[in-house]
Formats: C-alpha cells, structure tokens, sequence
C-alpha cells in the first residue's frame, strides 16, 4: 500500500474509453469458434463441418472477427491497433504467441498422460507437471540475461526447437519410461521459458513506436490466449 501510494497518478485528459464494443464482439466471436470446435467430430470432419449448428457458429463467428476488424478501426482506443499489423516482426511474433498457447494447453494434459504411461494414481500423475514448472522457473531468469547478449531472434528459435523436441519425446515415451518422461517434461520447461513471454515481448515492444508499444504487447496477449482457447478444445 504504501509503495503504491508512491505512484502518480494520471490526469484525467489522459484518460481514453475502454473499448467495450471491441471485448464484447471479439469475446463472442471466440465462444461460437470454441463452441463449434468442441463440437467437431474429426473422424467424419466434413460431415461435422457441414452439419448447420457447426457451420452457423463457424459462419457468425468469422463474420463477427471482420466486424470486430471495423469496429477497431473507428474505436478511439482499440484492443488491437491494426496499424501495428504493417510492421513483419510484429505480425510474427503474434503468430509465435498463438504457437505459444497451443504449446501451454498441451502441458494440461500431463497429469492423463502419467496416468497411462507411469500408471500413477490420479494425485501422483498431477505433480508431474511440476518438472516443467520448475524449468521454466529456473530459466525465465536466464532467459532474459541472454537476450541482450545473443539476441531475441536466437532465443526463440532456440525455444521452439525445444518445444518441438519436447512434444516429440511425449509422443513416444514408452510405457514405464521414467527419465524419458521427466527429461520431455523438463525440455518443454525450457523451451517454454525460451518461447514465451520475454523474448517475444522484447521482439515486440523494439518493433513498436513508443506510444503504441501498449498496443503491441495486447497483440502477444490476445495471440496467446487464441492459441490456448482453440488449443483446448482441438486437444
């Protein structure tokens, strides 16, 4: 409290409208594509493509990510400053973030996979996922010391490999294999820690012009939550 209190605060003239038509379009855009996606029946995936619940939810949902697109434009102070969509690095590194997500709803299903591959009992399987979380604990920290020594650009695709790696090894760990599991899980922390969050934010915000380097940073942050909302429901 006391610490807060030592912030200024700001004026009022500099106070912009939040963008509540934007969060609300773009809020039901990703229930309709998350609700059509846990519908999906991907042993027959034209017959559920085709099939009117499905295809009405897919159809409003993509028609409600272009009215979002316009309603940004007019918006004093948009969610997603579309200006900032011209800039390659930036576009990139949204797309990096929604590989990102995708790649942290796959550690949700650890605890299943111990289960069927240590055949631990449901409490033991659960604290596995505590291997990649204390990796990428201990790397976030050395991640970011490296950055202005080797580069962003090296650190992500240093990271992605990792992941990469690491979702091979899961796919293949035999049944009993212990290590194998525990060095996929601790590779995935690492490439976790080298993937997302800080380089990519570093990327972004150097791309950026100051006053829109907010904005940036809202991209990375809607790209990661995309990944893990339409991550979940594929998976």
């Amino acid at each position: 409290m006391l610490l807060a209190s030592r912030f200024e605060g700001r004026r009022k003239s500099a106070i912009t409208p939040f963008d509540w038509r934007g969060a609300l379009v773009l809020s039901l855009a990703l229930f309709l594509l998350v609700y059509g996606l846990t519908q999906l029946n991907l042993r027959d995936a034209l017959h559920s493509l085709t099939s009117w619940p499905i295809s009405a939810c897919f159809l409003t949902a993509l028609v409600l990510f272009v009215l979002f697109l316009s309603v940004e434009q007019r918006a004093i102070d948009p969610l997603l400053d579309l200006r900032l969509f011209a800039r390659r690095q930036i576009v990139i590194a949204g797309l990096l973030s929604i590989a990102a997500g995708i790649c942290i709803v796959t550690i949700i299903f650890v605890p299943v996979l111990a289960q069927y591959v240590l055949n631990y009992q449901p409490d033991r399987a659960g604290s596995m996922v505590t291997v990649s979380a204390l990796m990428l604990l201990i790397a976030t920290p050395l991640v970011g010391m490296l950055i202005d020594r080797i580069g962003a650009r090296l650190i992500v695709i240093i990271g992605a490999s990792l992941s990469t790696i690491a979702l091979y090894l899961l796919s293949i760990v035999p049944p009993g294999a212990f290590w194998t599991f525990i060095i996929a899980l601790s590779v995935a922390g690492l490439g976790l820690a080298s993937f997302l969050g800080t380089p990519l934010r570093y990327i972004t915000i150097n791309e950026a012009p100051p006053e829109q380097r907010a904005s940036s940073l809202a991209i990375l942050s809607i790209g990661n939550s995309l990944g893990q909302t339409v991550g979940v429901p594929l998976a």
